[in-house]
C-alpha cells in the first residue's frame, strides 16, 4: 500500500537518471525544550531556498523511548563526530538531516528533472540510506516490503506553517 503520509513537491530530484520526488513534512507539534536543540533546528532556515540531505526519521513506531529524544540524540552523536547534522520535529515524526545545500548544488536537466550535484552525491556515499527509527527504511509497495532500502534524499527547508514555534533569530 502506498504511504499517504507524505505528499510530493512538484520539483523532482535524483541521484541517477530516474527522478526522485521530495516529500513534504507534516506540521510540527510542540516538543519538550530539551529535545529541540535549537542551534541545530532546521526551523531556523524556514522559507529559505536551502536543502538538506535527509538521512533518517524517528516516529511513534519507535519502541525504545521518545522518538523526538532519539532523533535529537542521533543529531548530537553526529555533531560529536564533526558532521553538520540538523533536526526537525514534525507533528508525527522527527527528521535528521546533514549539511545544507543551495540551488547551485543541483544540476537541472533539459527534460525538467534535476539531478544531485557532486557535493550531494559525495555525502550520499557516507549516508546512503534514509533510516527509520535507526534502521534502513524499506518502503512497502502493494503490501510487500522492498528489497532495497530507501536512499537518502534532499528535502527543502520547512515552510513557516510547518513550524511549531518561531525559529530563533
Amino acid at each position: 500500500m502506498r504511504d499517504t503520509r507524505f505528499s510530493s513537491f512538484a520539483k523532482r530530484f535524483s541521484t541517477e537518471e530516474k527522478p526522485q520526488t521530495l516529500p513534504r513534512q507534516a506540521p510540527a507539534a510542540p516538543v519538550k525544550a530539551e529535545v529541540t536543540l535549537k542551534q541545530y533546528d532546521l526551523a531556523q532556515f524556514t522559507g529559505q531556498p536551502i536543502y538538506s540531505l535527509q538521512i533518517g526519521f524517528w516516529d511513534e513506531n519507535y519502541t525504545r523511548g521518545d522518538f523526538r529524544e532519539a532523533a535529537a540524540d542521533y543529531v548530537q552523536e553526529l555533531r560529536r563526530k564533526g558532521i553538520e547534522a540538523y533536526l526537525f520535529h514534525g507533528r508525527i515524526r522527527s527528521l535528521v538531516t546533514v549539511n545544507l545545500f543551495k540551488d547551485g548544488d543541483l544540476v537541472p536537466q533539459p527534460d525538467g528533472t534535476t539531478l544531485y550535484g557532486p557535493r550531494v552525491l559525495e555525502l550520499q556515499k557516507q549516508f546512503p540510506y534514509n533510516l527509520s527509527n535507526g534502521e534502513p527504511f524499506k518502503l512497502a509497495i502493494f503490501g510487500k516490503e522492498q528489497e532495497h532500502p530507501q536512499p537518502s534524499f534532499l528535502i527543502h527547508m520547512p515552510r513557516a506553517d510547518q513550524v511549531a514555534v518561531p525559529a530563533p533569530r
